[in-house]
C-alpha cells in the first residue's frame, strides 16, 4: 500500500499539470508515469559504506571533553585507551561514536570514518577518483577491558579531491556488530527515499 506521502506526490503532479494547461498536463503525465514506476520497482537502498566514527583530535582533552559534554548534554564519555588518551561516547542507536583523541599531528582535523567491506578495494577505487591516501592501513588491536565488545580492524585516512579528510575502516565481525555495519546495517528508511524522489521530481 502506498504511503500518504506518495499519494500526495501523485496528486500534486496531477494538479500542477491541470493548472499549466494541455502541454503542462502532458509533461505531468510523463512524470507521473516515471514516479509510478520508481515506486513500483524501488528496492530498499543499503549503502555500501556506513558512518561509524566522528573523531575530534585535541591537545587538551579536559577542555575538549567539557565542550562536547555540553554539546551532547551528557558527561558519560568513557576512556577507551590507557596508552593514548582516547575517549568515546555513542551518538546514536545506529552505531555511531564520537571520539576525542590526542592530536598527533598539527594537520589533523575532525574526521568522519566510514566502515567499508574491503579496505584495500575501497582505497584503490577512491584513489582512482582523485583521493590521496595519507598513510598505509593501520591495524586496530582489540581491547581486553571490553572483553571483545569493542571493534578491531584496519583503518586509514584519505583526502578527497578538495583535500577534506575521510576515514575508512574495515571492521572485524565484533566491530561490525557494535557499529551496526555490514550485515547489521539497515537500508535507508522509506520516508527518506520518498523525500529523495520528491526532490528528483522537482528538478528540471
Amino acid at each position: 500500500m502506498r504511503s500518504r506521502r506518495r499519494v500526495l506526490q501523485l496528486l500534486q503532479l496531477y494538479l500542477v499539470g491541470l493548472w499549466r494547461g494541455p502541454a503542462g498536463f502532458d509533461r505531468s503525465c510523463v512524470k507521473l508515469q516515471r514516479l509510478e514506476c520508481a515506486m513500483d520497482e524501488r528496492k530498499p537502498l543499503k549503502l555500501k559504506s556506513k558512518l561509524v566514527i566522528c573523531n575530534v583530535p585535541t591537545v587538551n582533552s579536559d577542555a575538549a571533553l567539557r565542550f562536547y559534554e555540553a554539546l551532547l548534554g551528557s558527561d558519560r564519555f568513557a576512556r577507551r585507551s590507557s596508552r593514548n588518551e582516547t575517549y568515546f561516547h555513542p551518538l546514536s542507536p545506529d552505531g555511531i561514536d564520537l571520539t576525542v583523541t590526542q592530536r598527533m599531528d598539527d594537520r589533523e582535523q575532525w574526521t568522519c570514518y566510514f566502515a567499508v567491506e574491503n579496505l584495500d578495494q575501497a582505497t584503490a577505487e577512491l584513489r582512482q577518483l582523485g583521493g590521496e591516501m595519507l598513510f598505509d592501513p593501520i591495524e586496530v588491536a582489540p581491547l581486553e577491558r571490553f572483553k571483545g565488545a569493542r571493534p578491531a580492524g584496519r583503518f586509514t585516512v584519505l583526502l578527497d579531491p578538495d583535500r577534506n579528510p575521510v576515514g575508512l575502516i574495515e571492521l572485524s565481525p565484533t566491530g561490525r556488530e557494535y557499529y551496526r555495519a555490514g550485515d547489521f546495517q539497515q537500508p535507508l528508511a522509506d520516508d527518506q527515499l520518498s523525500a529523495l524522489e520528491a526532490e528528483v521530481q522537482r528538478s528540471p
